[in-house]
């Protein structure tokens, strides 16, 4: 018989989202530092005008929001249900 997964706690998953941005935070820096020391672009900045980087931690900014507001116990909006379809899971586990 398989065991059942307890789900997380979201008031652990939203501080485990919280270290995530910050180490996102800390390596875009960490990036920008070299790129300028090595002269190097980024090559998708140049390309959408924005970094992969930038990209991660926005969207690890909405995912904390989102915990943020079902630790309250708050209704998470249609936002999260339209735009993270690929998180369905995430979202099972959280609500």
């Amino acid at each position: 018989m398989p065991t059942r997964e307890v789900p997380p706690n979201p008031e652990e998953l939203r501080i485990q989202v919280e270290e995530l941005l910050e180490r996102l935070m800390q390596n875009r820096e960490t990036v920008r530092k070299h790129q300028e020391q090595s002269g190097q672009d980024d090559p998708v900045a140049i390309v959408t005008g924005r970094t992969a980087i930038d990209h991660a931690i926005d969207t690890t900014r909405e995912m904390l929001t989102d915990l943020e507001t079902a630790v309250k116990g708050g209704d998470p909006g249609s936002r999260f249900n339209t735009m993270c379809n690929g998180l369905s899971r995430l979202r099972s586990r959280v609500l």
